[in-house]
């Protein structure tokens, strides 16, 4: 099987509440701290934000796919994903990750293929990567939505 091998470098300086970092993925740069709401600086991005962002990227991606494979034609898909932080007595810890996904297909095509759609949706919720990656320590949903273009 082939590797695929992605690198990732940062810095931090400062203390858990006051510090900053920065890092560089790719093509992505940002700055990075903890969130103000965790009594952090708030600048930046944060790991969380990073984590949502990820999972709803390749969730989408992963839609795309599916959708692709079965032969399903879409002309958009958006989405709004959302991240529930529980804080524990060591810190930080994602218990939900829920995707709400819309698909939009050809308004000709729209009552033919919307169930299929609804099915690629649970699909890609079980064979995302991410979704893979936290099984078992995150309730991940998907309810989506078909519209016609």
């Amino acid at each position: 099987m082939a590797e695929h091998i992605y690198e990732y470098q940062g810095n931090w300086q400062g203390g858990l509440t006051d510090g900053t970092g920065t890092f560089q993925a790719g093509a992505l740069q940002s700055a990075f701290s903890v969130p103000s709401d965790m009594r952090g600086r708030g600048e930046g991005t944060s790991p969380e934000e990073l984590i949502l962002a990820a999972a709803g990227s390749c969730y989408l991606i992963t839609l795309s796919g599916i959708m692709q494979f079965q032969r399903i034609p879409a002309k958009d898909f958006k989405i709004k994903s959302k991240g529930v932080f529980t804080m524990t007595s060591n810190g930080p810890v994602m218990s939900r990750l829920e995707h709400y996904p819309e698909v939009y297909v050809a308004s000709e095509l729209y009552e033919t293929v919307s169930e299929q759609v609804l099915s690629c949706i649970k699909m890609a919720k079980q064979n995302c990567l991410i979704s893979k990656a936290i099984a078992g320590n995150v309730t991940v949903t998907a309810k989506g939505t078909v519209h016609p273009a």
